[in-house]
């Protein structure tokens, strides 16, 4: 705060606000302001195009998020400051892009085949349970993901998100159907902890870029698995 800064701070107090009737001043209609607030936000988002012209470092496209193709710096990348990294956990949005991308289409596909030639080896309530779940989580994930192929404002990796929760609990929900299918029951625990582990290694080895690193940045090269991250130094910065 500089000197000399002066604030002037006044309080007003009227009994008769106690008593008052908001409600005859401000009449509002429920579906009337919600298709109003959207359209606004339309408008708004509509107003942020990016300049293709001018490389900035924390936008990306919608097609490089399921696989972590360009994460995002949060804050300054300075020695001392803490640094933030949008990245999460690499194997987990990976596997769950593949499943979703991949392998869920294919496997519905090949149902469909089993079932029209009728040479399935699932049996009807299990066919029924499975599309009853994934037909929900499949659904979110795409519906949050496609839109952003259409939108013409700039685009930040965190707006993949929330497709990515939906994703997250397909590649789950596909683990547990994959071991309960083609697994002795004796294995599925064992399998179960190894995924856990290596997941949990996984998260552990990038918690640092998840909770803040205040060091230089450099003593993290180690977790650039991608060449085009721009963890330490940026690609495609030109100077």
């Amino acid at each position: 705060m500089a000197e000399g800064t002066l604030w002037n701070v006044e309080q007003v107090r009227d009994k008769r606000f106690k008593n008052a009737n908001y409600q005859k001043l401000v009449k509002r209609q429920w579906l009337r302001d919600t298709v109003w607030i959207n359209r606004e936000m339309a408008r708004s988002n509509n107003r942020l195009v990016p300049d293709p012209d001018r490389y900035k470092v924390i936008e990306s496209s919608a097609w490089s998020w399921p696989f972590l193709i360009y994460p995002m710096r949060m804050g300054a990348w300075k020695d001392d400051s803490i640094k933030y990294y949008e990245i999460g956990n690499p194997i987990l949005w990976w596997a769950s892009a593949i499943c979703c991308i991949f392998v869920y289409p294919a496997q519905i596909a090949y149902m469909l085949v089993c079932h029209r030639r009728k040479c399935s080896s699932w049996k009807p309530a299990e066919i029924r349970q499975f599309w009853d779940v994934t037909k929900l989580l499949w659904g979110g994930w795409f519906t949050h993901y496609v839109p952003f192929f259409f939108f013409g404002r700039v685009l930040y990796i965190h707006h993949v998100l929330p497709s990515l929760y939906f994703g997250l609990l397909l590649l789950a929900f596909e683990i547990q159907c994959a071991m309960r299918w083609y697994m002795p029951a004796r294995a599925e625990w064992p399998v179960a902890i190894v995924i856990i582990a290596i997941s949990g290694y996984v998260f552990y080895l990038f918690s640092p870029l998840t909770f803040g690193w205040d060091r230089p940045i450099k003593e993290l090269a180690h977790l650039q698995w991608l060449p085009t991250w721009n963890l330490v130094t940026d690609p495609h910065l030109v100077l």
